[in-house]
């Protein structure tokens, strides 16, 4: 079960980037705790462990940031990932400034498993927020 949930590490920049979304769990002293709380609702040194998808969906609604994980089948299963930013207003499409960025290019590098891919890839979204925010 606790391969669900986004590790200690990343938990901990979420909740400085001002992750506060109810969660299953929590870490205390780096240990997974099963409860349901928020950040702002629990004691200093303890960190909302949200899952990979409550991650992901949190960065499209804050940050208009679209990840997505992508099977390469050229031989046996390899995993890429991608992610886009729109700008403007996704509720107001008749302003004049609005449109897809497209971050990297292309694919990231190639993952033997899903899993990496995913990790690589919130790890990616986590510090692209924060070199904006500097």
């Amino acid at each position: 079960m606790e391969r669900e949930f986004v590790p200690y590490v990343l938990a901990v920049k979420l909740k400085e980037l001002g992750f506060n979304e109810p969660c299953f769990g929590h870490y205390a002293n780096v240990e997974l705790v099963y409860d349901s709380h928020t950040n702002n609702e629990m004691q200093r040194f303890r960190y909302g462990a949200p899952t990979f998808s409550q991650a992901f969906r949190w960065f499209r609604e804050k940050y208009q940031i679209f990840p997505e994980v992508l099977t390469d089948c050229t031989t046996e299963p390899k995993f890429v990932y991608t992610y886009k930013t729109f700008y403007g207003n996704p509720k107001d499409l008749t302003e004049q400034e609005w449109g897809w960025e497209n971050n990297i290019g292309q694919y990231s590098d190639l993952y033997r498993t899903y899993e990496e891919a995913e990790l690589d890839c919130l790890t990616k979204l986590i510090e692209l927020v924060e070199s904006k925010s500097e």
